[in-house]
């Protein structure tokens, strides 16, 4: 570091430093201690030049923001965070970022095939690998070496510094060896709940490893009497007994191997139950042979303007680290993969959007039941909406077929927006067909269009997998002859029986939850390319919504209507557990209701529904009858108790 950052850096931290050695007790001890970092950071700014130094001193300046209005508790956690930012500002980068012309030659076009067609071979051919531990690879979707080579760590070791377990300090982070002298459930004193625990001793001592979330039967599989276990976590003292939890452990074979000792150590994802030393040795052999097989693809001229390294170089720095990365680093290595992963999406996206457009249906008629439906809404249109609105229209005008993204936040009104383009379809003598990833959603879209509808006058049908053969059979049939302007349903939609006599424009809520083939389906269902509107509640970046949907024309209704909250999303450790509920507590004391969704697991339905038991039970320990009132929705139930179940919440009864 320059002379000048070291002289003033030192200014910066001697106060922190000092009401450090206190343990933070009295946040206030120093006058003006946030204009004093603030007013230091920004004396340092000019003399740096490394950006991920310079992304250190930004977070610096930010943490004290709002320092003097925090709470002392706050502001304790505040010192901390700019403490360590300091600490890793202060660290020399292990990776050097300079762009180097060498780095980046040219390759012709048969140098760049050859290189990447031994980079596709199947996974199973690399070095360690073989049958059975490919088809391990191939369920978690690793099929060829390139996959593999691209299978990062998720987190380093220093293992230069192993420790005996009467050398750990509380608080801090250590690494330590020790054997397994007990291993199973232990319950909490007078309670049903348990959680897995593993004695750990060496010559100098004892600890406790714990887990509070565990499958019984895989922990006792994994954990032995006896075993030897390298462990790494954060250490804690309680009544003087050392513990670590949720620690990541890995089994010690004995010996001091040469990839996982002595140096900076990678640790992969679990993978199918492979050993990390396993994955280890295949990574290592793995970089040493086809590493420098990844050669540059994106332009010299982009890799320069921003200072990219070539990708053999990043995947070198990720697998074999010569000391531990910051986040900075890592997140900046990995930008350069991403870029380019992104630049060529964005260019087959660009491709296929100018191969795939046709000539789709122009209509080119105003729509007289829009005007109709805005004079009878209780409301008005936002800006946004009117905005989007309007381009959606100008599309619709147009003779190539429309393909348009429609993003907006729960509430923000997307779905009265699809209606009216569904209006205008329709004014224009076609047909709409609306497909909603779940028979829930497609009933709650089905009610609203109903009701508009109504105001309107047009015909609004709907097709759901629990209707009778009979009914979906009428509907289809009405639908043929062009008695229903506008279907709404799930997958259903697109059955070989759905056939529509003009359908003119194609609605898709949360496009994710399909499958292309099935979006293309439901497309062929007209001679003639329908116009086709996407919806997505998902906060994707416009820039990124544009590269990930590059096929897509991008609308945003980035508005909310008046008297509508404004979203927030926050995220707790589940140490914080008990002080979410005190907040769902209030918000139901207050008159409101909550709602909990437990997600999608390896997408397997029965995962899924376990992980919702053991969600609903922890809920309703907390929330016990009949003071509280809990009702469930899941996929497995049958319609008519999914009906009941949402009614419960719809009527106010359920919290």
């Amino acid at each position: 570091m320059k002379q000048e950052v070291v002289h003033i850096l030192d200014v910066l931290e001697k106060p922190l430093r000092f009401m450090q050695a206190q343990g933070f007790q009295n946040p206030d001890v120093v006058k003006n201690i946030a204009q004093h970092v603030q007013t230091q950071c920004t004396k340092i700014f000019p003399h740096v030049e490394d950006e991920d130094r310079k992304t250190l001193l930004k977070d610096l300046h930010s943490i004290f923001d709002h320092y003097d209005h925090e709470s002392v508790f706050e502001k304790k956690d505040l010192l901390k965070k700019a403490v360590a930012k300091i600490e890793a500002f202060k660290q020399e980068p292990s990776v050097n970022f300079a762009y180097q012309e060498s780095d980046h030659p040219y390759h012709d076009p048969d140098t760049l095939k050859d290189a990447y067609m031994v980079l596709t071979s199947r996974v199973q051919y690399a070095k360690g690998v073989g049958p059975v531990l490919a088809d391990v690879l191939n369920k978690n979707r690793i099929s060829t070496i390139y996959d593999l080579l691209h299978v990062t760590p998720y987190r380093y070791e220093d293992r230069t510094k192993i420790k005996k377990i009467q050398e750990l300090h509380d608080g801090q982070k250590e690494s330590f060896v020790g054997t397994v002298t007990y291993a199973g459930p232990t319950f909490y004193k007078g309670s049903k709940r348990r959680f897995f625990e593993v004695m750990l001793e060496d010559e100098t001592g004892e600890i406790r490893l714990k887990w509070f979330h565990f499958h019984l039967p895989s922990f006792q599989k994994k954990f032995k009497k006896d075993q030897k276990l390298i462990v790494s976590g954060k250490v804690k003292i309680y009544k003087n007994t050392k513990e670590v939890h949720h620690p990541d452990v890995e089994i010690f074979s004995g010996g001091t191997e040469a990839l996982s000792f002595g140096k900076v150590v990678p640790v992969y994802s679990e993978m199918g139950g492979i050993y990390q030393k396993t994955i280890r040795k295949i990574m290592h052999f793995l970089v040493l042979q086809y590493c420098e097989k990844r050669l540059e693809l994106i332009p010299p001229a982009l890799a320069k303007k921003y200072h990219f390294l070539p990708p053999w170089r990043v995947l070198l720095q990720l697998h074999q680290p010569k000391k531990i990365l910051t986040e900075q680093e890592i997140d900046r290595l990995k930008r350069h993969l991403s870029f380019e992963e992104l630049f060529f999406y964005a260019l087959a996206y660009g491709l296929r959007k100018k191969k795939n457009a046709k000539d789709g249906i122009a209509f080119v008629n105003d729509s007289s039941k829009v005007a109709v439906l805005k004079s009878t809404l209780p409301f008005e249109l936002t800006q946004a909406q009117e905005k989007v609105l309007d381009e959606i229209f100008q599309d619709m005008k147009s003779a190539r077929s429309m393909n348009r993204l429609l993003q907006g936040d729960v509430g923000s009104g997307k779905t009265i927006v699809a209606f009216m383009a569904a209006l205008h379809a329709i004014d224009n003598g076609h047909q709409v067909a609306l497909m909603a990833p779940t028979e829930l959603l497609a009933n709650q879209h089905f009610e609203n269009m109903q009701t508009w509808a109504k105001a309107v006058g047009i015909r609004v049908g709907t097709i759901v997998g629990k209707m009778t053969k009979s009914e979906k059979a009428h509907v289809a049939k009405l639908l043929q002859l062009g008695e229903i302007d506008m279907v709404v349903g799930t997958h259903a939609l697109i059955e070989d029986y759905v056939k529509y006599q003009s359908l003119g424009l194609v609605i898709i809520d949360e496009q994710h939850r399909f499958g292309v083939a099935q979006r293309a389906k439901l497309w062929q269902k007209s001679d003639c390319p329908p116009h086709v509107l996407v919806m997505t509640a998902t906060p994707i970046p416009r820039t990124l919504a544009m590269t990930l949907y590059g096929d897509l024309d991008v609308s945003v209704i980035d508005e909310m209507p008046p008297g509508r909250k404004p979203i927030k999303t926050m995220a707790f450790t589940d140490a914080e557990r008990e002080k979410v509920f005190g907040f769902m507590r209030r918000q139901i004391e207050d008159g409101r209701q909550i709602y909990v969704v437990y997600p999608l697991i390896k997408e397997s339905e029965s995962l899924d529904y376990k992980d919702l038991e053991d969600g609903l039970e922890s809920i309703a320990r907390a929330f016990p009858a009949p003071e509280y009132c809990i009702s469930v929705v899941h996929g497995r139930m049958t319609t008519k108790d999914k009906e009941i179940s949402m009614n419960l919440f719809r009527r106010g009864q359920a919290h």
